[in-house]
């Protein structure tokens, strides 16, 4: 009934009430393949904008850090190593504008989102809109909780092994006269793939972590759709409830990957953090108004 009444007051509102079935099916379909194309061309647009923004903020965040850093006594500077400074000014940079606030932009859009695709599901059918919402975000919830403190671990472990094997490498090559006396080449060569391996470990694990949030949502949707069903036959008539089951898969279509997005992007975002870390701690050690000032241009407008 609840599927009948919204029906019949959005044809009204189209003016189409009186039309043919046929065109009132082709009317509706058009009017949200539009919708649907729209938001995506929107959804370009911003993200597009938003990530040449963050870049641009990035590169000037990191001149503004090796400007703090070089105006530091040299006693200061000699407390870090050469690497350290190098991985904070450059990728620790790009990966804290443009992994950890880049994403958290799209998890805003993201949520938005489905705020609305659960709205328009809820006008259709109150208990198919409730029982997706609750099913989907149990999901994501579950997954995130479950991926987030890993995939922090992983970024702080890929960075900890990329910045020690790049110093394994200056080490070698600025002492290279004294490894060929003593023959220490080898080992070094064998510290060194060492360190790439837990490297190589890491982004493996990073790079299948999506994986994991993709096929458990998959059966999730698979199980999902004979809770749906169990409901809709058990609340409606059979016609009213293949409609909801129909109804289902299609917004599942949406509200699926909207959710696996946020979800992927906290867990990526934990990941950066901990790719960043060292470029966070060497803001707190050089000032706390380096931070404050960039943060302040990432909010502002004038992009």
């Amino acid at each position: 009934q609840d599927s009948g009444n919204f029906a019949k007051f959005l044809t009204d509102s189209l003016g189409i009430s009186d039309e043919s079935f046929q065109k009132q099916i082709f009317t509706l379909s058009l009017l949200t393949i539009l919708i649907l194309l729209a938001k995506t061309a929107a959804s370009l647009w911003i993200t597009r904008r938003s990530l040449n923004f963050i870049s641009r903020r990035g590169a000037t965040l990191s001149g503004t850090l090796l400007r703090k850093i070089l105006r530091k006594p040299s006693v200061e500077i000699n407390s870090y190593s050469q690497q350290d400074l190098i991985y904070a000014a450059t990728n620790g940079v790009q990966n804290l504008m443009t992994g950890i606030v880049g994403i958290s932009i799209s998890i805003v859009s993201d949520t938005f989102l489905l705020i609305l695709l659960t709205l328009g599901l809820f006008l259709f059918n109150p208990v198919l809109a409730l029982t997706t919402f609750i099913l989907f975000s149990l999901i994501g919830t579950v997954l995130s909780a479950y991926l987030k403190n890993k995939a922090f671990k992983i970024g702080s472990n890929e960075t900890l092994a990329h910045v020690a094997s790049t110093d394994k490498i200056s080490e070698v090559l600025s002492t290279y006269r004294e490894s060929v006396v003593r023959d220490t080449r080898e080992a070094y060569v064998q510290d060194f793939e060492a360190l790439r391996t837990k490297v190589s470990n890491a982004v493996a694990k990073r790079t299948f972590m999506p994986f994991v949030s993709k096929y458990v949502m998959e059966i999730s949707i698979t199980c999902g759709a004979f809770i749906m069903a169990g409901l809709q036959f058990a609340l409606y008539d059979s016609k009213t409830a293949i409609a909801g089951l129909a109804v289902f898969f299609g917004a599942s279509s949406r509200i699926a990957p909207a959710v696996l997005r946020i979800q992927q992007g906290v867990t990526q975002t934990k990941s950066y953090i901990g790719q960043s870390q060292r470029t966070l701690n060497l803001l707190e050690a050089q000032s706390e108004t380096v931070l404050d000032e960039q943060l302040i241009r990432v909010i502002s407008p004038d992009f």
